[in-house]
């Protein structure tokens, strides 16, 4: 997403409203998949876009 917002900074705008959509959603399927309550996870992302950015993530 880095390379992403490199090329188009003009997109960065929609980050955050598109950031806390992804994990709300990301949330419901969680809970949903593993039988748990939603209140298990937080209502907001508590990651903010540097941070997540910042995680080495090797699929």
């Amino acid at each position: 997403m880095g390379g992403l917002l490199e090329q188009s900074p003009s997109l960065a705008e929609f980050v955050p409203e598109e950031l806390q959509d992804s994990y709300e959603s990301a949330r419901r399927n969680a809970t949903y998949d593993m039988h748990i309550e939603e209140s298990t996870f937080p209502d907001t992302c508590p990651w903010t876009l540097d941070q997540m950015m910042a995680f080495d993530i090797r699929l």
